[in-house]
């Protein structure tokens, strides 16, 4: 497994709100599953979440950092089912 995660606060204002700020927490989340033995990418997830009101973007990581999770363990199930078998000639 590798991967990267990045978390940023911005403010922003919207008109629904007459102007107001609102912070935002976002955080973004990349990874990978290699086979160790060849190199071989089985899977590679990418994942973003916003969340308002977070101040520090942990919570917003975490919610990106879940969605990431499921997608490869998804893939990595998938790799692991599969049909046909990779044969060297």
């Amino acid at each position: 497994m590798s991967g990267e995660a990045n978390v940023r606060v911005v403010d922003k204002s919207y008109t629904l709100l007459e102007g107001k700020r609102v912070t935002i927490g976002q955080g973004d989340v990349t990874v990978k599953a290699v086979l160790a033995r060849s190199g071989r990418v089985i899977v590679a997830a990418n994942a973003t979440q916003r969340k308002p009101f977070d101040t520090t973007g942990q919570s917003a990581l975490q919610l990106a950092a879940a969605s990431a999770a499921g997608k490869l363990l998804e893939g990595i199930e998938q790799f692991l089912n599969r049909d046909t078998t990779n044969y060297r000639w």
